[in-house]
Order: C-alpha cells, then sequence, then structure tokens
C-alpha cells in the first residue's frame, strides 16, 4: 500500500509554490468575500424589518437609491381633511346648482302653462262681456231711434193744425203724409219690433236662430193691428181703446201681460206710444184730399215689383208670404209700396 501511495505521488505533477502576490491577492479576494456577505446579511435583516413594521397613512417611506436606508416624511393630516372637507362642499354645491337647474325648467314651463290659461280665460270674459255690452248697445240703439221718432212727430205736430175738423183747402197732403208713414215704419215700428224679439227671445231662445224673419213678423203683427184694422175702424166712424189694441197685440205675439210697471224696458209703455203714433197718422191719413188707403197683400199672392218692395234679402220673384209694412195709395195711385216677405216657389 505504501508503494501504491508513492507511485501516485510520484505520479502526480508538481505544484510550485504561490508567490508573495497571489498570497495578497487570495487574502484580499476573502476579505471581500467576507464584507459583501455580511453587507448582504445587513440588507437582508433591513428588509424583515421594514416588511415587519406596520406602514400607515400617516407615513411616507421611500428608499434612497443604493436601497440600503430608509426615510420617514409625515403627511400634514390637517391640509388632506381641509381639501377633502372643499372638495365634498364643491361637489354638494354642483349637485345643488343642478338641481336648482331642473327645478327652474320645471318651474318656467308650469308657470308658462298656468299664464296660457290664464290668458284663455281671460280672453272668453272679455268676449262674454263683448257680447253682452253689444245687446246693450243693440236695446240703447232702438230706444234712440224710439225717441228719436217721438221728437219728430211732435216737431210736426206743432208744425200742423191738429183739429179733428178740416175745412176745404185746410185738409193734409198725402204727399206729406207720406213721409212721417215711412218715418213710423224706419223708426218706431223697427225699434218696438227689435225690442220685442229680445224680450221674446230670452223666453225662447229658438228665436235667434232666425232673427230676420221674427223680427219682420213682429213688425207684420204691429201693422196690422195698428194700422190696418184701425184704419176700419177708422172709417167706420168706431175708434177702438188703446188697451184694446194692446191686449190684441199681446194674444197675437204671445207676449204675456206685464203690468206697466214689471214690463221689460218699458214694453209696454213702447207699444202704447206706437199705437198712438199709428192712430193720429191714420186718422189724418183717412182726413186728407183725397183720403189714402193703408193695404197688406194676402199670402201667396206672385210679387210684383210695382205695388211691392222685398224685405231685406228676399227674392224679388218669389211669392208673397206676409206683408211686413202696409202699402199707400190714394184711389189706383201707390205713393209707397208694400213691404212684403217672399220665398222662391222653386226651392
Amino acid at each position: 500500500m505504501n508503494m501504491s501511495n508513492h507511485q501516485n505521488i510520484e505520479d502526480s505533477p508538481t505544484k510550485p509554490p504561490k508567490s508573495c502576490e497571489e498570497n495578497l491577492q487570495d487574502e484580499l479576494t476573502s476579505e471581500q468575500s467576507e464584507v459583501s456577505a455580511v453587507e448582504e446579511q445587513n440588507v437582508s435583516s433591513t428588509a424583515n424589518e421594514i416588511l415587519a413594521q406596520e406602514i400607515t397613512p400617516q407615513e411616507d417611506c421611500k428608499f434612497t437609491q443604493s436601497g440600503t436606508t430608509l426615510l420617514q416624511q409625515p403627511i400634514d393630516t390637517e391640509l388632506v381633511e381641509e381639501k377633502q372637507v372643499v372638495l365634498k362642499e364643491s361637489e354638494k354645491s354642483l349637485l345643488e346648482q343642478q338641481g336648482c337647474v331642473e327645478a327652474t325648467k320645471d318651474f318656467t314651463t308650469q308657470e308658462t302653462k298656468l299664464n296660457a290659461i290664464e290668458r284663455i280665460n281671460k280672453i272668453f270674459q272679455e268676449h262674454e262681456y263683448l257680447k253682452k255690452k253689444v245687446i246693450e248697445l243693440e236695446r240703447e240703439c232702438d230706444e234712440l231711434k224710439t225717441q228719436k221718432g217721438e221728437l219728430l212727430v211732435t216737431i210736426s205736430e206743432f208744425a200742423r193744425n191738429k183739429s179733428t175738423t178740416y175745412v176745404s183747402g185746410d185738409r193734409p197732403q198725402n204727399h206729406i203724409l207720406v213721409h212721417e208713414f215711412i218715418q213710423l215704419k224706419d223708426q218706431n215700428f223697427q225699434s218696438v219690433s227689435t225690442l220685442i224679439f229680445h224680450h221674446n227671445s230670452e223666453i225662447n231662445h229658438s228665436f235667434k236662430a232666425n232673427r230676420r224673419q221674427e223680427i219682420a213678423k213682429i213688425k207684420s203683427t204691429l201693422s196690422e193691428e195698428i194700422l190696418v184694422k184701425q184704419m176700419k175702424t177708422v172709417l167706420e166712424d168706431s175708434t177702438a181703446v188703446v188697451s184694446e189694441i194692446i191686449n190684441s197685440i199681446y194674444l197675437a205675439l204671445g207676449i204675456n201681460n206685464y203690468p206697466h210697471e214689471q214690463s221689460p224696458k218699458n214694453l209696454h209703455r213702447e207699444i202704447e206710444n206706437l199705437i198712438h203714433k199709428g192712430l193720429n197718422l191714420i186718422f189724418r191719413i183717412s182726413s186728407a184730399d183725397p183720403p189714402g188707403d193703408l193695404w197688406m197683400e194676402q199670402k201667396g199672392i206672385q210679387f210684383d215689383p210695382q205695388k211691392h218692395q222685398p224685405f231685406l234679402d228676399c227674392d224679388g220673384a218669389g211669392q208673397i208670404s206676409f206683408t211686413v209694412y202696409p202699402g199707400y195709395r190714394v184711389n189706383n195711385r201707390i205713393f209707397e209700396k208694400a213691404l212684403v216677405f217672399t220665398t222662391n216657389e222653386n226651392i
């Protein structure tokens, strides 16, 4: 066995001894290795300590570039809280502004609707007010026409001798009386007919649907009861009492017989005045030289432009439905044509 070892020793190469420089280099390397091991151990220990610590929001942890030093800087918590409060207030203010904008839009829309409704109501009220005013003005106009007619008749009465006895040459002239006859038709008969129409239409609203024809029928009844019938009694020398004529008119027109003080718009008084004027006129017409005559055409007679005048908007070539206002004639001469309401037979 010794031989074997001896042989191995002989076979292995002989290492040359190290120089001083090599020995110093080995020692330096060894020391550096030890230093590195120590540094690594310190870094590992420091890292473990950092991980073990509880990091809170009050600390701001930063490492240096080498990673070997830990710096901690505390945060200003009061400043952070103030900024958070300011932020919350800003958010709250923004939400309030948005809510105000939406509320303003809703309020503006609602206010616009209410204003529109209010304007419509005002327009409707003004319309109703104007309708009433028109009716009142129509009645006032009719009353003024009646008063005007009364004044004209009064003037004519003062200008003439009203004695009931005439001598030759002093009798009323037909060409003068016909003007009074036309005036009585256009003013007095028209105003009283309109007044009666308003009274009847308040009781029966269906009259308003055909105002023109209803007023024409009223004027026809007044003409017949006051002028034509009383013209016959004058010629027969048996003048009727005014109250009897009024009752006859009320019966023919279906008017309730109100007492004088209760009659609407003094209806009774207006009819009574019209009767007096009509009787006065027909008395003078019958006393004229030569005496005049009033006539009303029968229903169904063909319209004759030589004797008849068509009522407003009536056909001048149809048949006579009724006479609105009588005609004035002396013998065979026509001083005023009869005002007639016609219907077209072709319809």
